[in-house]
């Protein structure tokens, strides 16, 4: 799934029942066209979209989705959202995971699981 050299890192952190988040990209083989968060899903699992966090005009994502940046290294996008309970629950669990798209790999280019790394 993941292209050879492409990466990334994603940052969450939750305040009240408000999803903050920040994910850069390196090497992506095109600009991205959507990111989301997926659940419920351990490693090496699939999961369908549980939040989405950035789209494009031809991906909008739900109205309020914020536009992806058009880069392949750097800052992709930075937001925050309404977060179900739900969501917040399997984000907590180690059951998420971040997936980054573009046009070479529309099923995932970068994909990471998302860990808890402290409470706060």
């Amino acid at each position: 799934m993941n292209a050879p050299g492409a990466g990334g890192h994603a940052e969450f952190w939750v305040d009240g029942s408000t999803l903050h988040y920040r994910i850069t990209v390196r090497h992506l083989t095109g600009p991205a066209i959507m990111a989301h968060i997926h659940a419920p899903a351990g490693r090496h699992h699939n999961a369908g979209i549980a939040q989405w966090l950035c789209g494009t005009a031809a991906s909008p994502g739900p109205p309020g989705t914020p536009t992806c940046r058009s880069t392949t290294d750097g800052l992709l996008v930075e937001g925050a959202a309404p977060a179900a309970m739900e969501l917040l629950g399997h984000l907590d669990a180690g059951q998420a995971y971040v997936n980054v798209h573009t046009a070479a790999h529309p099923g995932g280019e970068v994909r990471g699981q998302i860990l808890r790394l402290g409470r706060g």
